[in-house]
This record gives structure tokens, C-alpha cells and sequence, in this order.
């Protein structure tokens, strides 16, 4: 049997043996009453975390879960503006224009949160806009954009506001409905600490008005039929539902039910909390530096000048069987990051920075105590 490794990068997360049991269950027929009520319950777990009525589950990646949002609320070749503050942002630009809308960039600093003035602006001058697109919880550079400010600015200027929230499902409100949020892509593998393979999308009210009107070309991807499928009275998938996958995701839902959502919300800050805390101890630096919401699931840390990220994670992964992340684009050699999403507890971040420390020590990275990120973390958890 494989060793089993602790994973603190920023997805796939750890999956837990109730969730793995689940999916490990014998098969059903997708279509049958038995499924169709688990299929069911996961909707009604879903439409919490997503804050709007309608969600719909398919078999994809988060960027497949993406590419649906896009394609289905835009006309064909119409016009949108992406905030690219980072490699997931990047990525979003890509997927647009892959599908061939006309992509506006704006806000290509990583190092600064998304500003909702600055896109009013450039909607207020640009009519022929018809939607904007932007990340949630940027991965790359674990700065937070604010969902409640921008969906205003956004339903402001009578557009469409589109978000990724692959890592920001699970471990960060998303509120859709009360933020302004009109369609909303993620997946199974990050905060619901499911397998992958499972796209799950969120459509408000406004976003099915253009949904329902785009004449864009979609068969697998088209999200009326989805919707058509979910609504029946024994919900289903107009194509094969990945049974194994989707009970997986049943069971991690449940435990986040137990949890409750807000208990889960508030573990997520304190692992982030924590990690942040101890990182700066070995005498690292947060990425980007200044002083706005960073995510809850995941920290992008920078790298000391000069020092080779590649070697650190080989070496953690090697000797403590903990994967943390790697950097990504522009700033890939960089930085590293640490995921503390889905079922991550306070023993994970404390071996996670012991580990660290371990290299950083041997390495000649710090002149800190190889446990200091450690136990400035252990302090944190044990306080009242």
C-alpha cells in the first residue's frame, strides 16, 4: 500500500476515510429513486454554500465548472473584463477567449486585491461590456477579492458579475444572492475535501435572465439543461452522473453539516491564522506584503533571495511526507504555498511548519529555532 502523505497544497486536500468509504460504496444506477435522493441532498447542501437556489453538479474540473459559467452568460463573441490579479485570473482571461468572447484585462497587478471603483470605471466608459469575470480567492497569490463590493459595483453598471470560487467554496462565504453574485463555478476537490472530478455552478436569478437569452453554441456544458434535470422530482444529470464521485461528495457534505457551515468557516481562519502566524516566525514573508483580506483556505509565502522552492518541497515531501504547494507563473520561483482548506486540523499546520523550520534550519534559510513556527502556532490553537 502507498504511504499515505499529509497534503497541504492548495488542492487536491486531504480526503477523508468517510468521504473515501462513501465512494467506495457499490454501484447504483444514476437514474434509480435510491440515487436520486442523494443527488437531492446534495443540492440542498450546495444551495447553503453557495447562497442562491439553483446549483447544478457536473462531471469536470473547477475549470471546466468555469468554462460553463462563461460560456452559458455571455452572446456570442460578446464582450467581458477579467480581473487578472493572478495566475487563476490569467486562466479565466484564457478560458474566455478560448471560447471566443472578446476579453477586456484589467488590474494586472498579483500583489494588490481587485478594486470595484476602478472595474465601475472602466464599465461606465465601455457599455458594450456585458459581464465581468473574476477570481474569489486567487490562489496563486492568497489575497481575498471582496464579493460583496464588486457584485454592487458590477449590478451597478447592469452587468453580469461571473466568479471563480475553486478554492474559496467551503472555507469562505460566498452568499450569492445577498452579494450580488450572478454565476459562480468551483469543484469538489479543495474545501469540500472530496475527490476530483466533480464541477459544481451557482446560478442567481439575473444570471439565468442572459443564460436563458445567449444564443452561444453548448451541449455538455449547457447549464438549461442541468437546470431542467435538477428540477425534476427525483433530481438527475441530463448525461451519466459520476455516482461514485457525487456519493464522495455527499458524505463530505455531511460532515460539513455537523460541523456547521459557520464552524467550518471559522476553522478555516484559524488554520490560516495560525499558519501565517508561524511562517513569519521562521522569519518569512507573507506574498503579496501589505495589509488587506487574504484567503482563509490557502498562504502564498515568499521565497528568501535566491533560495531554490523546488529543492525545499522535494525535500519536506521526501523527509516529513507533507506536500506543500508550488509557486505559480510570474512569481513560480518565487514563492510556495501552504493549502489549509477542507479538513486541515491544528495538528496538520503545526507538522507542516515543523517540517519547514526543519529545512529552513538545515539549509541556512533562518536563524530562528527549527520549532519556532511550530510552537508559535501551538500557542495560537491552545489559546481560549
Amino acid at each position: 500500500m502507498p504511504q499515505h502523505k499529509l497534503l497541504m497544497c492548495p488542492g487536491p486536500t486531504i480526503v477523508p476515510d468517510r468521504v473515501l468509504q462513501a465512494g467506495a460504496e457499490p454501484m447504483v444506477y444514476h437514474r434509480s429513486e435510491e440515487f436520486s435522493q442523494v443527488l437531492k441532498e446534495v443540492l440542498d447542501h450546495l444551495r447553503v454554500l453557495f447562497g442562491t437556489h439553483d446549483v447544478l453538479v457536473m462531471a469536470s474540473s473547477g475549470r471546466g465548472a468555469v468554462e460553463a459559467a462563461l460560456a452559458n452568460s455571455l452572446t456570442p463573441g460578446g464582450r467581458v473584463l477579467v480581473v487578472v490579479n493572478g495566475f487563476f485570473g490569467e486562466m479565466m482571461a484564457g478560458i474566455a477567449r478560448d471560447l471566443g468572447f472578446d476579453v477586456v484585462r484589467t488590474q494586472e497587478d498579483w500583489t494588490r486585491p481587485a478594486d470595484p471603483q476602478a472595474v465601475a470605471d472602466v464599465l461606465a466608459g465601455d457599455p458594450s461590456i456585458e459581464a465581468v469575470g473574476m477570481v474569489h480567492s486567487e490562489t496563486s497569490t492568497s489575497v481575498l477579492n471582496d464579493l460583496a463590493s464588486m457584485g454592487q459595483a458590477v449590478r451597478g453598471q447592469g452587468r453580469l458579475l461571473v466568479v471563480d470560487a475553486v478554492s474559496s467554496l467551503g472555507g469562505a462565504p460566498i452568499d450569492m444572492d445577498r452579494n450580488l453574485v450572478d454565476v459562480v463555478g468551483s469543484a469538489s476537490q479543495k474545501g469540500l475535501f472530496s475527490p476530483p472530478g466533480i464541477g459544481v455552478v451557482g446560478v442567481g436569478a439575473k444570471g439565468w435572465e442572459r443564460i436563458n437569452l445567449s444564443t452561444n453554441r453548448r451541449h455538455y456544458f449547457d447549464l438549461r439543461k442541468m437546470k431542467e434535470a435538477a428540477d425534476r422530482p427525483t433530481p438527475q444529470t441530463p448525461s451519466t452522473t459520476p455516482v461514485s464521485l457525487v456519493k464522495s461528495l455527499h458524505a463530505a457534505l455531511q460532515m460539513i453539516n455537523e460541523e456547521t457551515v459557520a464552524g467550518a468557516y471559522r476553522r478555516h481562519e484559524r488554520m490560516a491564522q495560525a499558519t501565517r502566524l508561524g511562517v513569519k516566525a521562521l522569519g518569512l514573508s507573507l506574498y503579496p506584503a501589505g495589509d488587506f483580506r487574504r484567503s482563509p483556505t490557502v498562504t502564498t509565502v515568499a521565497l528568501p533571495e535566491g533560495r531554490d522552492p523546488s529543492h525545499m518541497l522535494k525535500w519536506v515531501e521526501k523527509n516529513y511526507g507533507i506536500v506543500l504547494g508550488n509557486g505559480l507563473g510570474k512569481i513560480g520561483k518565487t514563492t510556495f504555498r501552504v493549502g489549509h482548506m477542507g479538513v486541515v486540523q491544528p495538528e496538520n499546520v503545526v507538522q507542516a511548519l515543523g517540517a519547514l523550520g526543519d529545512y529552513m534550519v538545515q539549509n541556512g534559510w533562518t536563524t530562528a529555532p527549527a520549532d519556532a513556527g511550530a510552537k508559535v502556532a501551538q500557542e495560537y490553537f491552545d489559546r481560549p
